[in-house]
């Protein structure tokens, strides 16, 4: 009786113990630098050297972010449904786990700060509401001056 063996691609992607094999490839960060045009984005590594001639906002953009961490850039611009879909196409692997960025600080769910009440003790921070009418204001009160005085 002969035991059935496993394809060898099956093989492949399991280890000796038996688990999933990460096939992901890793990059380092000597790596990230030689590469013509790699940028690293929340630790993935996508290569945008075909994309860079569409970017919206032009290839000096990606060009300058290449060899690094563009993490911060990518999310302070906000990108579309479209875009993050593209972005995964253009992904090749992840930074190896010693070269990996720190993540980013979590995002406050509530507003640390208060927001500062309308008009208040300093007149520098009255907001427009309250400038508004005070204009509006010495406005009224210059054209009751000129109708009192006979001036039209």
């Amino acid at each position: 009786m002969t035991q059935a063996r496993a394809p060898p691609l099956a093989r492949a992607a399991h280890s000796a113990t038996g688990r999933p094999r990460d096939m992901t490839r890793r990059f380092t960060r000597q790596q990230l630098r030689a590469g013509s045009a790699l940028v690293a984005i929340d630790n993935e590594v996508f290569d945008v050297s075909g994309f860079l001639h569409e970017h919206p906002g032009g290839a000096d953009v990606l060009l300058a972010a290449a060899g690094g961490d563009a993490s911060e850039c990518f999310r302070r611009v906000g990108h579309s449904e479209d875009a993050l879909q593209r972005r995964a196409r253009l992904r090749l692997g992840e930074m190896a786990e010693a070269e990996r960025w720190p993540p980013p600080p979590p995002r406050p769910t509530s507003p640390t700060r208060r927001r500062p009440r309308c008009c208040p003790r300093a007149a520098r921070r009255c907001c427009w509401p309250c400038s508004l009418c005070w204009c509006t204001g010495i406005s009224y009160r210059r054209a009751d001056r000129r109708l009192l005085n006979g001036d039209s």
